[in-house]
């Protein structure tokens, strides 16, 4: 046997096992399952949002939560429920149905595909922090608005002339 084929007898392909496997598979197979869990998770907090607000209007004058968080709370579920649950899941089922039902061995860009994925976990847990941060918001009328604007334009010009001289 010559010595090419010694070696390359010891150069099986390597496929990471464990964590590295979720983190670096360009199988798509692997990254419709990790988008369909993804996807169960995301359900799963959006159901207990939703019965956070089911339990705030089971009863007239009854306060569980404030009423501000009770309103970011209700265009959270919202959000969690679209952009988190059904758009996940139908991404993951194309990642899973499309590559067989074309007969093709995997997605066109595989890490491209993996990257899109990992990007969601990151951003929905930036989206839910937003949820307990202590900013409030009220609405304001244009008038208000505008003299905010002004106010602050100058404040902000007398402060720029001050710094030249």
């Amino acid at each position: 046997m010559s010595e090419a084929a010694v070696h390359h007898d010891h150069h099986e392909a390597h496929h990471p096992s464990g964590i590295m496997r979720w983190l670096t598979t360009t199988n798509h197979k692997d990254i419709g399952t990790m988008y369909l869990v993804f996807s169960l998770v995301m359900f799963f907090i959006g159901g207990a949002m939703a019965m956070v607000i089911r339990l705030e209007l089971f009863q007239p004058g009854l306060q569980w939560v404030d009423p501000q968080f009770f309103n970011s709370m209700t265009t959270m579920h919202a959000l969690v429920m679209i952009f988190g649950a059904v758009m996940p899941a139908w991404t993951g089922f194309a990642n899973w149905l499309i590559p067989m039902m074309i007969g093709a061995p995997d997605m066109a860009l595989p890490r491209l595909n993996n990257w899109s994925f990992w990007i969601l976990p990151f951003a929905f847990t930036l989206l839910l922090l937003t949820l307990f941060m202590p900013v409030v918001l009220r609405a304001v009328s244009e008038e208000e608005f505008q003299q905010w604007v002004a106010e602050h334009k100058t404040a902000d010009t007398a402060s720029a002339v001050a710094q030249r001289q």
